[in-house]
């Protein structure tokens, strides 16, 4: 069941040292007042090979519940008791893309609480041009097939959501469209066939019209209490 269509994928860049600290400062604090408010917190991650960046997930009813539940959470007790010591660990936390389900089947699902081992989450971030939405579905259909024979579990795909940003004291990014896939792997050496199945196939799509040059992979191990594992 879509009930959290609307995604925010957030990247943060911190201070050296400071990762640890701000994910105890998360999971201690600010998970259970996000999700007390209706907001759903789906995963929390370590980037692998960045010492300094945190990732993490959460998403959204509608626009307008949005808007409801951040207004709630960042007056809420729990933030402004440690909202400075949060934002004293991070250089820039505005590296946010606000994202919608490619097609609502491909949607981020609630992870089964029943999962006792960890894998390994990757994050792809492509561009893409949004004038051609039937083309952007096929080449990502493609890629997606690609990644699954490498041995993903498929986790979600998504658009950039370009409607209008309904909680703007947290800014998201304008430089899309973008295309992302959420993949997880049980091993590494699943992660690093995935990631060579996509760049191969990110190749052979990127010769479509939808598809433009670039990219981006996250490589991310969720932490304790992260959603997807």
């Amino acid at each position: 069941m879509m009930d959290h269509p609307i995604l925010e994928l957030r990247q943060y860049t911190l201070h050296p040292g400071q990762r640890d600290v701000l994910i105890s400062l998360f999971e201690d604090h600010f998970l259970e007042g996000q999700r007390a408010v209706g907001i759903r917190v789906d995963g929390q991650f370590r980037r692998d090979g960045h010492d300094d960046q945190f990732v993490w997930l959460r998403s959204f009813q509608t626009m307008e519940q949005r808007k409801d539940a951040l207004a709630a959470f960042y007056t809420s007790k729990d933030w402004l008791l440690y909202r400075n010591r949060a934002n004293a660990t991070m250089i820039d936390s505005d590296n946010v893309l606000l994202l919608r389900p490619l097609q609502p089947d491909l949607a981020l699902l609630p992870e089964p609480r029943s999962r006792t081992s960890s894998g390994l989450v990757l994050i792809a971030v492509f561009p893409v041009d949004s004038s051609d939405s039937e083309s952007t579905l096929t080449a990502a259909m493609t890629v997606r097939a690609a990644i699954g024979r490498a041995g993903a579990e498929h986790l979600g795909v998504y658009v950039t959501d370009d409607r209008p940003n309904t909680f703007p004291a947290l800014p998201v990014r304008t430089d899309g469209p973008f295309c992302v896939f959420l993949e997880r792997f049980e091993h590494a050496g699943d992660l690093t066939r995935g990631v060579e199945a996509l760049t191969s196939t990110v190749e052979k799509v990127s010769e479509q019209p939808a598809w433009r040059a670039g990219g981006e992979y996250l490589m991310l191990r969720p932490t304790p209490q992260s959603g997807v594992q």
